[in-house]
């Protein structure tokens, strides 16, 4: 799991963190005069793993900077459009 930042970018990491589990990448970045809050997530599959893994993002997100989320959200949206296979 990586974040990638152009090298001509102009910043300072303040604090990078991570989950136990290898799903998600926060790093805290100062940019001029903003900070932003990037996170990464890779979420579980399994609908079951999927619902704690959300609930404890929470944990990541910042109420005083601008958050950015990305990543693989593992989320189906039409089972007929979207999916190949595997239990829909």
């Amino acid at each position: 799991m990586a974040i990638l930042i152009a090298p001509r970018l102009d910043y300072n990491e303040k604090q990078i963190r991570r989950d136990n589990e290898g799903r998600v990448l926060n790093m805290l970045l100062e940019i001029d005069d903003r900070t932003l809050n990037l996170i990464h997530v890779y979420s579980p599959s399994k609908d079951s793993q999927r619902s704690a893994f959300f609930s404890d993002l929470n944990r990541f997100l910042s109420d005083s900077n601008d958050n950015i989320l990305g990543g693989n959200f593992n989320c189906i949206f039409n089972s007929r459009l979207d999916k190949l296979g595997g239990v829909p």
